[in-house]
């Protein structure tokens, strides 16, 4: 067991190199407002293109003009470009090999159109700190020098899209995204701005296979929009479209302070909620059944939980390192809490247990867990009860716990 514990621990130590011990407080955004509105063709200065700077080709079937082929820039000095969708009324379907290869001047590039594919190296060489592109052209672009991405249509990320690019700053990423591959932010450690396009009901619908897929593992703040500006987001109430709470989903939500998961919600994941280091209150309604592994550790700032009536095993580590975590409320249903799953809970003192005595002593209570076993334990009576051996509690005339 002591071999399995070094184990867990290790690989907690791994997965929290970014936990709230270096997030802490709340934190004021270094803000980077994302141009995602679409832009006009307008040469608005020397330094920003148009189309007439762009080189189009025809391209043609059965001698007929089908659309346009992008091969370069008249203006090799041009700092900003934006590839339309269309050009004469026609698709551009195309941006030709090696077309803006080494224009070393060239810093912002848009691309419009989802379906226009990328020749090899088409922007090789070029110094890319701002990109507004679909999913399909991330792959095509430098990122040495990058600094914010928008990406405006597209439905999946790739795996390992944005990994170690070290200057990302700022990430927006459309409400079209439903995939997000694997590590597809690992090692973006300077990220500090997520903006998201659609609600916190279509966030719940993207799935994560590890911590660094989710780009709120570095990042501080999470905007939303809200009637037309973005809105940095510090509660979350999620509505009775979800059912689940996936793995990752809330990961280093670092500025929320409340969450209300809905009764339709019957599951929560591994790693749901952990590193949310401000989170002072979640209600957890009773359709939950499974609570993951390290679901809500290193939530920092929560002082009390209940664990609702029909949750019957916690996962490992579910709770570890809340450090401020005095109180916990657990329902008689509860027949087994995994391995540390308290571990370094360090104020938890009282645990009001919704059961008798016997019930407590029949729970499979596995290794690490001394925070909690070392608490005095309430048990639940609704009239005082004359045993003076224990300690019991009831509900009050407003629902509160009150002992007796």
């Amino acid at each position: 067991m002591k071999k399995r514990f070094v184990v867990l621990m290790t690989i907690m130590m791994l997965i929290g190199l970014n936990s709230c011990k270096k997030k802490n407080n709340i934190e004021t955004p270094n803000t980077v407002t994302p141009s995602t509105q679409e832009p006009s063709n307008s040469n608005e200065s020397q330094e920003k293109g148009s189309m007439e700077d762009l080189i189009f080709k025809e391209m043609k079937k059965n001698n007929e003009i089908v659309g346009y082929k992008v091969c370069g820039l008249k203006n090799e000095t041009l700092k900003e470009i934006i590839l339309p969708r269309t050009y004469n009324n026609l698709p551009v379907i195309s941006i030709e090999e090696s077309a803006f290869s080494d224009c070393k001047n060239l810093t912002r590039i848009t691309i419009l159109n989802n379906e226009t594919t990328i020749g090899k190296d088409a922007f090789n060489g070029c110094l890319i700190e701002y990109a507004n592109i679909p999913t399909t052209a991330i792959s095509s672009i430098p990122k040495s020098k990058l600094k914010e991405v928008v990406i405006n249509s597209g439905e999946s990320i790739e795996s390992s899209a944005f990994s170690y690019c070290s200057s990302l700053m700022s990430v927006t990423i459309s409400s079209s995204v439903i995939t997000i591959g694997s590590r597809a932010f690992d090692g973006c450690t300077k990220l500090d701005n997520v903006y998201y396009g659609g609600t916190i009901e279509d966030w719940c619908k993207i799935s994560y296979n590890n911590v660094a897929t989710n780009p709120m593992y570095y990042a501080k703040h999470f905007y939303l929009k809200k009637d037309s500006n973005w809105e940095e987001v510090t509660s979350i109430e999620i509505k009775n479209s979800i059912d689940v709470i996936g793995d990752y989903q809330f990961y280093g939500f670092n500025n929320v302070t409340s969450i209300t998961i809905p009764n339709s919600v019957e599951s929560i994941g591994d790693y749901a909620f952990s590193d949310c280091c401000n989170l002072k209150k979640i209600i957890i309604p009773d359709s939950v059944t499974n609570i993951g592994n390290w679901a809500f550790s290193n939530c920092e700032t929560l002082e009390t939980i209940t664990i609702p009536n029909n949750v019957t095993s916690i996962g490992k580590f579910a709770f570890s390192d809340c450090d401020n975590l005095r109180s916990i409320e657990i329902s008689n249903g509860v027949r087994s809490i995994e391995v540390a799953v308290f571990e370094s809970c360090d104020s938890l003192d009282k645990v009001y247990y919704n059961g008798t005595k016997e019930n407590w002593d029949s729970i499979k209570i596995s290794s690490y867990n001394t925070k909690l076993t070392s608490a005095t334990i309430y048990y639940y009576s609704e009239v005082m009860p004359m045993n003076e051996e224990y300690k019991y509690w009831h509900h009050d005339g407003s629902g509160n716990i009150a002992e007796w």
